[in-house]
């Protein structure tokens, strides 16, 4: 269940802050060389290409709105690297922004279903892709809820969840040639999670790592979940709580079995369902480790 996102954001240009209904731009260069390995662009996207999202959501209960743009400047030839521009507008910071855009054009996580989705490009058959971004510019981890295309890897809708916010961003418009036919036919998706059985596992994480994922449990079992790191947080979220955030809640865990502040033990009993287990390494400089151990009735 290694967290290891596709690409890596190498460098970024332009205004870090912004205020309330001004317009900030920026641009993001992803490589593929920054990972060390061979990174396939999106077969769908070609350079120029626009991406339109409209945004909404509240922050501390008051509600906010924006849009967001994406414009492909550049797409090599061999797909391994794309130039990205994106600009904003609205009731909404950065660093909030920053945790939206790296899954609009990049959309990543761990498939744990599929549907058919009403779209402003129509019905479209989608999967659904879970995903912790440990750390936005303001030291805050965020939560997000992905719909992507099965054909185009579009992101028609995204939902981010932190603390005392939500986001919806939702493709309105693109130039992207081909999403008249794309998605629109059921595949089979395979779900990403890890079926739960008896005994421990446990999990090293490096410094700023993050590790973990979805969790299936088939029968009810006793869990125990202990993290050795003081300057770590390991989140344990409940198929309730992954649903909330999807449906505007900001960001929620189960507080009986999470250590959101480091070093600690909890335990307790599960029924069947879809779980998520999130660690963060905070540390810069040491490892962590966390595990947990499920006794099934």
């Amino acid at each position: 269940m290694r967290s290891k996102r596709k690409g890596k954001l190498g460098l970024l240009i332009g205004a870090l802050l912004m205020a309330s209904g001004v317009v900030a731009a920026g641009v993001i260069v992803w490589n593929s060389s920054d990972t060390g390995g061979i990174v396939k662009a999106n077969e769908a996207i070609q350079t120029g290409d626009v991406l339109r999202y409209d945004v909404v959501g509240q922050r501390d209960g008051a509600p906010v709105s924006g849009t967001v743009m994406i414009t492909y400047l550049s797409v090599s030839e061999d797909r391994s690297a794309m130039a990205i521009r994106t600009e904003y507008n609205g009731e909404m910071e950065y660093w909030v922004v920053h945790a939206l855009v790296t899954q609009l054009f990049d959309p990543y996580g761990k498939c744990i279903g599929s549907q058919w989705m009403d779209t402003s490009h129509g019905d479209r058959f989608v999967k659904r892709l879970i995903d912790y971004f440990p750390r936005t510019e303001n030291g805050s981890g965020v939560f997000r809820n992905a719909y992507v295309g099965v054909e185009s890897e579009i992101a028609y809708m995204i939902n981010v969840s932190g603390p005392g916010y939500h986001m919806k961003a939702e493709l309105t418009d693109s130039t992207v040639e081909g999403m008249y036919r794309w998605d629109k036919r059921e595949v089979t998706v395979r779900a990403e999670w890890d079926v739960v059985g008896d005994g421990p596992t446990m999990y090293s994480l490096g410094p700023g790592a993050v590790d973990g994922g979805p969790l299936m449990l088939q029968q009810e079992g006793d869990i125990r979940i202990t993290c050795n790191g003081n300057d770590s947080a390991l989140f344990f979220m409940t198929e309730d709580n992954l649903n909330s955030m999807d449906h505007g809640a900001p960001f929620e865990f189960d507080a009986e079995l999470s250590i959101p502040d480091g070093k600690g033990t909890r335990q307790g009993i599960l029924a069947p369902g879809l779980y998520y287990v999130i660690c963060a390494n905070l540390n810069d400089t040491s490892f962590t480790s966390f595990e947990y151990e499920v006794d099934l009735r």
